[in-house]
């Protein structure tokens, strides 16, 4: 439907329990890969990656496998993973490591991927000063947040890249037209909006209308 309706990415979470407010939950790389089995444009990633959830040589596997089905239309968008997802992580009999560890786990998966994928881009997403000192090694930097955080964190991540071009992702949950206006003014390069599958069609539907209208504000 997203393909059919002119969007130009499709993207899974990576928990294993449903977040708050949304009652249905796929794994999120079983699902990619039922996607890129079925479309044949749209690109397709996770938002984000919890590198703690998985050996860092499986992943790099998994994604030059994920681009060999579909072939440069893959995103690796990582995280670290914070508090909120302690108790996943040992509820599934995962380890809770400290952030210093999070982070170098991190940092070798992105080398891994370079290695391994070399083709797909690799994206980070976090807010903390510690995140941001990554992003000189990551193509894209991603924000998950209302609209109202993102032009004071995009001058972190932008800061932190140094002389690196990087590319900007905006997430949430919800927006508006207003909101849309509002990023494409602040030059955003992606929006990511969540939906429940209840809502795909209708949230799929509007989004592919805002199109023009975000052109005329470009």
């Amino acid at each position: 439907m997203a393909e059919a309706a002119g969007l130009d990415s499709l993207w899974t979470y990576d928990n294993l329990k449903p977040k708050q407010g949304f009652n249905e939950l796929m794994e999120c790389w079983t699902a990619l890969s039922a996607a890129a089995a079925v479309t044949e444009r749209i690109t397709l990633g996770p938002l984000v990656l919890r590198v703690t959830l998985r050996n860092v040589g499986l992943v790099a596997h998994m994604a030059r496998s994920l681009q060999a089905i579909a072939p440069g239309r893959v995103v690796m968008a990582l995280g670290a993973g914070d508090v909120t997802t302690k108790s996943e992580q040992l509820e599934f009999g995962y380890r809770w490591l400290t952030f210093t560890r999070r982070l170098a786990v991190l940092e070798k998966q992105v080398h891994a991927l370079r290695k391994d994928a070399p083709a797909v881009p690799v994206w980070i997403g976090g807010e903390g000063e510690r995140i941001l000192s990554t992003l000189p090694l990551a193509d894209a930097w991603s924000y998950w947040g209302p609209v109202s955080g993102f032009a004071a964190a995009a001058d972190r991540a932008r800061a932190a890249a140094g002389s690196r071009a990087l590319e900007t992702c905006w997430g949430w949950r919800s927006i508006d037209e207003s909101g849309l206006i509002e990023l494409s003014r602040l030059g955003v390069d992606h929006a990511v909006v969540a939906v429940s599958a209840r809502h795909y069609a209708r949230r799929i539907e509007w989004l592919a209308s805002m199109g023009s209208v975000l052109q005329e504000h470009s």
